[in-house]
């Protein structure tokens, strides 16, 4: 079962300003100047990335873990290890480019998500493992 991430307004300003960045320094660059060149290759490799971590947002619930993936970075949680999954509006770095966010404390470790669909993803999850912890308005 996959579920899409979330993408909030605001990344979408972030992937324009970007964009404007991306072109202005294409348009000024020096092609002679080898630093130029450098600086322009790094750009296109920033934008590149944000880009693929918008299309690449989603999560897959699987038979015994749940893997979730932004971009380049992908994280598996065992259903097993995880101990709670509540509402967060914790602006720290996460696996999120929405700030309406879901914390899954497991075990080990602890991750910050963004799914559209909050309730479905919760209540998937519970089904798989009905320990974990919750809040009610996420059923």
């Amino acid at each position: 079962m996959i579920f899409r991430g979330k993408i909030g307004y605001w990344w979408w300003g972030v992937l324009l300003l970007m964009l404007k960045a991306t072109v202005d320094t294409l348009n000024e660059m020096d092609t002679s100047s080898i630093l130029s060149l450098i600086v322009g290759a790094m750009v296109i490799i920033v934008y590149t990335i944000a880009v693929h971590m918008t299309l690449k947002n989603y999560v897959i619930l699987g038979d015994d873990s749940l893997t979730i993936f932004l971009g380049v970075i992908k994280k598996t949680i065992f259903y097993k290890d995880i101990l709670s999954i509540k509402k967060t509006v914790n602006p720290l770095s996460s696996m999120a480019i929405s700030f309406d966010r879901l914390e899954i404390r497991a075990r080990k470790t602890s991750v910050i998500i963004a799914v559209k669909d909050k309730p479905g993803f919760v209540q998937a999850v519970i089904k798989r493992n009905s320990k974990i912890e919750t809040t009610p308005d996420l059923l």
